[in-house]
């Protein structure tokens, strides 16, 4: 564990020299202009574009903590979710208090399988935003996945309880009392998720539920 944080310390430094003395004389209002570029391009599903852009900023203005976290989700919409969580990371190096950030780097900390470094991602989110549902839920997500559906369970009820048109989380908590061997529940939040138009939950109650 020293070497992860001192690995860490020493990335966030880098980071902050490079932001300190790496900073360009540039037309504020360029920068902006590379920015909403940027993000037109995401929207749009150009990633390669939407990095080029966001790089343009970053070189220009190296503190922009919102172009790196930007960057990170082109990176992950190409599939390139190791470089995504670098510039994730990045965002977090530069704001210790980027929820979203957190949050967004543990999702796909989970979906590469590291379902351990995730949770502590999700704890912090849940840390500096109490409501944050997503977050819950993800935690609850990896949780599951390393098989502790009671503290899996509890955080998809949070989920709900902050956001009842999360269909992901009943999905989730439905497979959640599949585990712990309640089907009466499970196909209950199955129903709920269907209910609101999540259409995983059609297939699940097919195979499941009488």
């Amino acid at each position: 564990m020293r070497y992860r944080i001192t690995g860490w310390v020493f990335f966030c430094g880098l980071l902050a020299a490079l932001a300190v003395h790496g900073q360009k004389q540039v037309d504020p209002n360029l920068i902006r202009e590379h920015y909403r570029s940027g993000t037109e391009f995401l929207k749009k599903g150009e990633y390669k574009k939407a990095i080029l852009e966001y790089t343009r900023v970053i070189y220009a203005q190296p503190r922009f903590q919102e172009a790196y976290y930007n960057r990170g989700i082109a990176y992950a919409g190409l599939k390139q979710y190791y470089a995504a969580i670098a510039e994730f990371s990045a965002a977090i190096c530069l704001d210790i208090h980027f929820a979203d950030a957190y949050n967004i780097r543990g999702y796909y900390r989970s979906l590469l399988g590291k379902y351990e470094e995730a949770i502590p991602d999700f704890d912090r989110a849940i840390a500096l935003n109490s409501a944050y549902a997503y977050a819950y839920n993800n935690r609850g997500y990896a949780k599951f996945k390393l098989n502790r559906y009671r503290e899996a369970l509890a955080d998809f009820d949070k989920s709900i309880e902050k956001n009842p048109k999360n269909s992901f989380a009943f999905v989730n908590r439905g497979n959640c009392y599949k585990q712990l061997g309640n089907e009466e529940l499970a196909c209950f939040n199955w129903i709920k998720a269907l209910n609101l138009g999540n259409k995983e939950a059609a297939e699940i109650l097919k195979t499941n539920c009488k």
